[in-house]
């Protein structure tokens, strides 16, 4: 896996270097920081403990050795000469147990050894006779399984997979929740972003604007060679290029800046002469407000967090009404035994053991069991509650958002009529300064009018896809949206 992602990193950042235009997208930039910053990884780390965290309930289904050897010395008190004085026992016990999920029953296999060193006096007949009793070693040997069934309470396994199957909504939450972490994170990338396309755009229109700024000096200059203008037009000129090389290098110092903040956070070097494409002036079709919301509603990763614990807190109640249940369980036990005083005949297994009984428990008044279910039903109520109160919210933020975008969408439709009239306004003016009517001055004025529209343009339209940015990471399309 960790190979793969090497791979697939070294070939976008291939394809990347080898793209004619040499432009990397905001689509192809969220793409390569997911798969190269530390944050991603970390949160798919945390993805995974959590898993680990419910495997661990897998335990419970393991197979169990448990091992007791064992020595025993007892020496009789009470006075008969049919009882042992005393008896020395040795022996080992040994057993396999699993519980099975899916019934609910404890199987258990088991094996048992004793030797047993006894001593007993001879019996006595008094005024009769002396009846000798053999002492000796006695060895016994017994192989034996045993099968405990619920029959009421934990039937079908309901409460020995309960801490698995609650666990498992904590996966599925934990892993909404870093899908919605990822997404304020590339929310944030992305603005940084489009702060870079904007700089670019800025200085483009900057350089452009010190392109007719030194075009304006050099007619000027050649006017006043021919005594055509007064030597004040030519030190406007020179001013107005030296206001906008000003611009120009603190555009360029605030641009190399955010590009070294775009490379760092995708951990390649944008300065060669990869630079970020977007378009600023692209105005995206929304759906309507009502739409939008009731898909919000039905696609909310927040919500649908809320929606995960209340399913948690249904199963849990479940499981609690499970406990409440009387408990009856069957058990069934079988199995062979043999002993002899010859270690070696103790093995014949020929005395069958069976048995069978019924278990039955269950607290008066359970009052346990009541408060958790009342405790459960509570915390369902509160996060019902809880998601009123978020859908409240995002609705709400929805309805701001998308109000904003459409008002700026008329904004941007405004601003390109004003770079219209701007440019129209420029042409006039250049033609009135060239028939010796008007100062150089309102040439330059509006120039710089027509440059300060162009850049109003751009920083409005920056603002305009900041927010369609928020706009898909509040209806969680960001990380699928294709932009």
């Amino acid at each position: 896996m960790k190979l793969f992602t090497f791979l697939l990193i070294i070939l976008i950042i291939f394809l990347l270097t080898l793209s004619s235009a040499h432009t990397i997208t905001l689509h192809d930039y969220l793409h390569l920081v997911q798969e190269t910053h530390p944050f991603f990884r970390k949160e798919a780390l945390s993805l995974e403990i959590e898993r680990q965290e419910q495997n661990k309930f897998l335990g419970d289904q393991d197979w169990i050795v448990r091992v007791q050897p064992f020595y025993a010395h007892v020496e009789n008190t009470a006075i008969s000469s049919l009882i042992p004085d005393k008896i020395d026992s040795v022996g080992i016990g040994a057993a396999v147990e699993r519980t099975f999920w899916k019934t609910g029953g404890l199987l258990s296999i088991a094996y048992d050894y004793t030797r047993s060193d006894q001593d007993i006096d001879d019996l006595v007949i008094p005024g009769i006779a002396t009846i000798p009793v053999e002492s000796g070693v006695f060895h016994e040997n017994g192989l034996s399984v045993t099968y405990s069934h619920p029959l009421l309470q934990n039937m079908g396994g309901a409460l020995s997979r309960l801490g698995y199957e609650l666990q498992g909504y904590s996966v599925r939450a934990v892993q909404v929740n870093i899908q919605e972490n990822q997404e304020l994170f590339l929310l944030e990338v992305g603005d940084s972003f489009i702060d870079g396309v904007l700089l670019i755009e800025q200085r483009r229109i900057l350089y452009k604007r010190l392109e007719l700024a030194k075009e304006e000096l050099e007619r000027t200059t050649r006017k006043r060679k021919q005594n055509l203008v007064d030597e004040v037009d030519v030190l406007r000129a020179r001013d107005s290029v030296l206001n906008v090389e000003q611009n120009v290098l603190g555009i360029e110092a605030r641009w190399k800046a955010k590009q070294a903040e775009l490379s760092t956070i995708a951990q390649f070097d944008l300065s060669k002469g990869l630079l970020p494409e977007y378009d600023l002036y692209e105005l995206a079709t929304l759906p309507s407000v009502d739409d939008a919301i009731d898909m919000l509603k039905q696609n909310s990763r927040v919500l649908n967090v809320l929606k995960i614990r209340m399913n948690q807190l249904e199963h849990e109640k479940k499981g609690v009404i499970e406990q409440e249940k009387p408990r009856l369980d069957l058990d069934i036990s079988g199995g062979l035994k043999s002993g002899d005083d010859n270690f070696t005949d103790s093995y014949s297994y020929d005395k069958p053991q069976f048995a069978a009984a019924l278990r039955f428990s269950y607290p008066l008044g359970n009052r346990t069991t009541h408060a958790e279910i009342l405790k459960t039903s509570l915390e369902k109520n509160r996060v019902q509650e809880d998601m009123n109160n978020i859908k409240l919210g995002l609705e709400a933020s929805l309805r701001n958002l998308m109000t904003q975008l459409k008002e700026l969408e008329k904004v941007l439709i405004l601003n390109r009529k004003q770079m219209l009239v701007a440019k129209d306004k420029t042409k006039a003016e250049q033609k009135r300064y060239n028939q010796g009517r008007i100062e150089l001055t309102f040439v330059i004025q509006s120039r710089d009018n027509e440059q300060n529209v162009q850049l109003i343009y751009a920083q409005n339209g920056a603002l305009y896809h900041k927010l369609l940015l928020r706009y898909h990471e509040l209806m969680d399309t960001l990380m699928d949206s294709g932009i």
